[in-house]
């Protein structure tokens, strides 16, 4: 299994969202906070897109995916 870890720190001053695609998971992250998002499966060199908004960070990718913050795997919110 191949696994790819980004980390995601919120340098602005207001809460943004990091959005999970195609599932629409939701992760809140708060000013100067920093998540990581885990991606693995079993295929290798699948891309993963990362799309950049002003208030969320969206990740599309066709593995699997989960958010960590301080070694907790997070639950994610729905729209």
């Amino acid at each position: 299994m191949t696994k790819a870890v980004m980390l995601v720190k919120n340098s602005s001053a207001n809460t943004i969202t990091v959005v999970l695609e195609p599932w629409v998971h939701l992760f809140p992250v708060e000013p100067d906070k920093t998540v990581e998002i885990h991606v693995g499966g079993s295929v290798v060199n699948v891309p993963i897109e990362i799309e950049y908004l002003e208030d969320e960070i969206i990740v599309h990718a066709s593995q699997s995916m989960s958010v960590w913050a301080d070694g907790v795997e997070l639950d994610p919110q729905f729209r």
